[in-house]
């Protein structure tokens, strides 16, 4: 496929105080200039966990093997040990003793005297919790009797962040038959997510062939407790959530200690398993799933929900003719980043998808950071690949948090109303871009079989 020779950029308006100081240094760093002034000999690492919070001051240069060691004898668990930013709400796994250098570097080039911030969880496999009958057949009845699809009456508790108006979820309708079922047959596993196990399942009353996610929660028991009392109404709130582009969920169970949620199996699989099959989606097609996805992102963020995790993988879609497409995966929202705190897997976001506010402290997210994924995923839909994918994740994370445009191509074949979406969409200050009611209302996403007045509603 032939590209443009040149190249497409998205600007910001507003520069953020430190950028100067900020590129003048990963300049000095490559180009070895003297300006750099030396790091402090010792770094002060602050440590996160879902029991407590600690201090930890090492010698440089950190050996990650002496901080496993130093974070082994106080949990006493092996860990997974992920960096993180100022309001935690992004995390890099570090497996490696260059990625640990890496962000180190990278940390030091954006403020030497801040605290570097990590975040662990514990490695252990997933509990043996749950037994089925001699059939293979889980009964719900028998390990809980408190289904969260009845108990979500009420938001009588608040999300950590905000970005989920839980008032506006309590309001919505009770779907009968939104409920979890009482006997399941489970399946094959079919991935790990950010947030636990996937499987296939099959409702043993209908047949009707479902997902299943379970999050085991780990970690000091009070704290587990609390954890998942607050969650209890808003987790079952999701089988309220009614969208013909939005996975359907049918229903949750809670328990102290782990949560199974039930959702819609769709059957064409995700538009990521296409762009890698397939290769790249023409214009027409591109069109249409960005359609749906702005459709379904509507919705959400009319309810207060920003997903924060849109990419290719969790765009899901039918198997028959017409596609419809469907925006899976509220394991980004926040109670189910919350109860992943308590998992051995935790949360990570997706970097090459990641809207560039949320890896600057300085800049709250919003559903606006939604927005500048869907551009990202139209890039991919269009090209096969997201732009700068062969930059490994430490680096990405520095290069987003101090840019103010990102560079991508885009095929000839690309209509130019197309194209200046997708420029409005990778705008860097996201006061600046479109709703999602706005790109609806654009000529380019009219369905011809929909009234104009009503696209946008």
């Amino acid at each position: 496929m032939e590209f443009a020779a040149s190249k497409m950029t998205a600007g910001k308006q507003d520069e953020l105080p430190d950028e100067t100081t900020i590129q003048e240094s990963l300049r000095d760093l490559f180009l070895g200039h003297s300006s750099i002034k030396p790091p402090s000999k010792k770094l002060v690492i602050v440590v996160k966990s879902e029991v407590d919070r600690c201090k930890i001051t090492m010698e440089r240069p950190v050996k990650l093997k002496e901080l496993e060691n130093i974070l082994m004898r106080r949990y006493g668990m092996p860990l997974n040990i992920f960096h993180s930013n100022i309001s935690y709400d992004y995390l890099q796994k570090i497996n490696h003793q260059s990625e640990l250098d890496n962000l180190i570097r990278l940390h030091d080039m954006r403020n030497k005297e801040s605290k570097f911030r990590l975040t662990v969880s514990p490695k252990e496999e997933e509990d043996v919790i749950l037994k089925p009958d001699a059939r293979g057949v889980y009964r719900v009845g028998d390990f809980i009797n408190d289904m969260a699809s009845d108990a979500a009456t009420s938001a009588r508790t608040n999300v950590a962040s905000g970005t989920m108006d839980l008032s506006k979820l309590a309001n919505l309708p009770e779907l009968p038959e939104r409920r979890p079922p009482e006997e399941y047959k489970e399946g094959s596993k079919i991935g790990t997510g950010a947030h636990g196990s996937v499987y296939v399942c099959y409702d043993f009353d209908t047949g009707e062939k479902l997902v299943l996610k379970k999050i085991f929660a780990r970690g000091d028991a009070n704290a587990v407790k609390i954890k998942m009392d607050s969650l209890r109404d808003e987790v079952g709130l999701l089988s309220r959530l009614s969208h013909e582009n939005i996975v359907q969920y049918r229903g949750a169970v809670v328990a102290d200690n782990f949560v199974l949620i039930f959702m819609e199996f769709m059957t064409g699989g995700s538009l990521y398993d296409v762009i890698r099959e397939a290769g790249p989606l023409p214009p027409r097609q591109a069109i249409d799933t960005t359609r749906q996805v702005l459709s379904g992102l509507a919705y959400l963020h009319s309810l207060g929900i920003v997903h924060r995790d849109i990419k290719s993988a969790n765009i899901m879609r039918t198997a028959q003719m017409p596609v419809v497409v469907k925006i899976g995966d509220f394991g980004s929202a926040q109670f189910l980043r919350a109860l992943a705190s308590l998992s051995s897997t935790s949360y990570q976001g997706t970097p090459h998808y990641t809207a560039p506010e949320i890896f600057r402290k300085s800049r709250p997210y919003d559903e606006k950071a939604d927005i500048w994924s869907v551009g990202i995923t139209v890039i991919e839909m269009l090209t096969g690949r997201t732009p700068y994918a062969d930059i490994e994740p430490a680096v990405l994370f520095y290069k987003m948090a101090s840019d103010d445009k990102i560079e991508y191509d885009l095929p000839k074949t690309t209509p130019e109303p197309l194209s200046a979406v997708i420029a409005k969409m990778l705008v860097w200050e996201p006061s600046k871009r479109p709703t999602a009611n706005n790109f609806l209302s654009m000529e380019i996403f009219w369905n011809k079989s929909t009234p104009k007045h009503s696209l946008a509603t």
